[in-house]
This record gives structure tokens, C-alpha cells and sequence, in this order.
């Protein structure tokens, strides 16, 4: 199971709010349906669940960030990820 992150866009400011997105998209090489569930730490943005049919080459979807309530640090934390139904991988960006 392979899952990877690009930022399309992060064009965020501390004191205007700008909505950015994120891309995420994952590739199932086993004979199991997965269900992805992803949420937020640093970032506050809806919760969104991937299904991924077996052997399925790639899915993807783009999560919306709501609202950003923390200081901005030179690093960001903004994945948790649990992959259904054997797998975790937390994600630090």
C-alpha cells in the first residue's frame, strides 16, 4: 500500500484565513478493499474517507482546510491516516 501527499496549494496567512488544499492519493497493489480514514492535527479541515477497491492502480481526493487556530511553526503536522482494515501510518510533514 503506498500513500502519498502533495500540497497543490498552500496559500495560508495568519491573518486572512486563505483556504488551501491538499492532495492525497493511494494505490492498492493487494486482493483487499481498504478504507482510508484521514483526519487533522495542526490543521482543522473535514474528516474524509477514501475507499480503494482491490487492486485498484490509484485514488485520490483533495482535503479542504477549514481553519488553521495554531501559530505557524517552520514544520507542519497535519496527518493522521488509518488505513483499513490492517494498517496506520501517522504522517509528519
Amino acid at each position: 500500500v503506498t500513500v502519498s501527499f502533495a500540497q497543490s496549494s498552500y496559500s495560508y496567512s495568519e491573518s486572512h484565513g486563505t483556504v488551501s488544499n491538499i492532495q492525497v492519493q493511494l494505490n492498492n497493489p493487494i486482493a483487499q478493499d481498504l478504507s482510508v480514514n484521514i483526519g487533522g492535527v495542526d490543521y482543522l479541515f473535514y474528516d474524509i474517507r477514501l475507499q480503494m477497491p482491490s487492486y485498484q492502480n490509484s485514488t485520490c481526493a483533495t482535503l479542504y482546510i477549514v481553519d488553521d487556530d495554531t501559530l505557524e511553526r517552520r514544520y507542519e503536522e497535519f496527518f493522521y491516516l488509518y488505513v483499513f482494515p490492517e494498517y496506520f501510518l501517522g504522517i509528519r510533514t
